[in-house]
């Protein structure tokens, strides 16, 4: 809506502005049925191919294609999708916070400076499932135990890495009551804006699963759902936001669309609070107050990028 309100401010203003201005409205930014994120600008960016989601399903077992498919989206030409950023300069985005950094100083926006890096997977854990009352605990393989086990580490070695790391679904087969788990399936999210950081996250939360697999008797699988590196939007552009921002700058630990179109053009956003830090969740909420001077600040961030020589 803000960037309709650039558009609109500028159709009544009669006059033409310095650039042509577009509005872009990408497709599942949050990637939470299939766990791929950016689906959209990710695509228009070059940076994900068909080949990323052919056999991706969702948690009902449908596969990404045939979703896509009743939405009109054809995996194997979407591509083409990239042709649309042949006449475009940069790329601007207004978002709310996410977090409690803003809400907690009293501010009322802040430009971004980047996103963090992520690194996500399913951690597969195999035991044997047994009777819960006749099999003695010292004979069990807990695969169930395996996987809490290791997400108590992801927490811990988020913390020790100055990173945050969520492991935010736990399946379990045969997810009853009176048998013993022989299967776990562990969701990961580590996140750093430090590559290195990240990939060294990622390498302990490793061996902290291989090692609780083999203490409980269990073999351990992975697989990769999605991972990309930490990015910092265009220095340039970030001053020109940090300027309608009172000089404020703040880092993202959540991903945006803005991420992916980085990496092939100029990119930059804007941040408003989140009331408590509250996201993700139904009180999930931003004042007008601040939502009114998020929407002029980045009217005023499109003008000046529009004006640029």
């Amino acid at each position: 809506m803000a960037a309709a309100g650039v558009l609109r401010a500028w159709a009544q203003s009669g006059t033409r502005p310095p650039r042509t201005l577009a509005l872009a409205d990408f497709a599942d930014e949050e990637g939470a049925r299939f766990g791929r994120s950016l689906f959209g600008s990710s695509t228009v960016a070059g940076s994900l191919e068909a080949a990323d989601l052919a056999g991706a399903t969702d948690a009902e077992g449908r596969r990404a294609a045939e979703v896509l498919a009743e939405c009109g989206v054809d995996l194997n030409r979407m591509a083409a999708a990239s042709a649309r950023l042949e006449r475009v300069g940069s790329y601007l985005e207004l978002h709310i916070e996410q977090g409690p950094v803003l809400d907690s100083q009293g501010a009322p926006l802040t430009a971004v400076t980047g996103c963090a890096g992520i690194e996500r997977l399913h951690l597969e854990f195999s035991g044997q499932a047994a009777h819960a009352g006749t099999t003695p605990m010292w004979m069990r393989q807990d695969a169930g135990l395996a996987a809490a086990e290791t997400a108590l580490a992801v927490e811990r070695i988020a913390t020790e890495e100055g990173g945050v790391g969520t492991a935010g679904r736990l399946d379990m087969h045969p997810g009853i009551v009176t048998a013993v788990p022989g299967g776990a399936v562990l969701a990961v999210d580590l996140r750093h804006g430090e590559a290195a950081q990240l990939t060294r996250m990622l390498e302990r939360v490793r061996e902290a699963a291989e090692e609780t697999a083999r203490e409980r008797g269990c073999e351990l699988g992975e697989e990769s759902i999605w991972r990309i590196e930490p990015v910092a939007f265009d220095r340039e552009l970030v001053d020109l936001a940090a300027d309608v921002a009172g000089g404020r700058r703040l880092a993202s630990g959540a991903l945006h669309d803005a991420a992916a179109i980085a990496g092939v053009r100029p990119a930059a956003m804007l941040f408003v609070p989140s009331i408590g830090g509250v996201s993700h969740a139904r009180e999930e909420d931003t004042a007008e107050a601040d939502l009114r001077a998020g929407i002029e600040a980045f009217a005023r961030l499109a003008n000046a990028v529009a004006s640029r020589d």
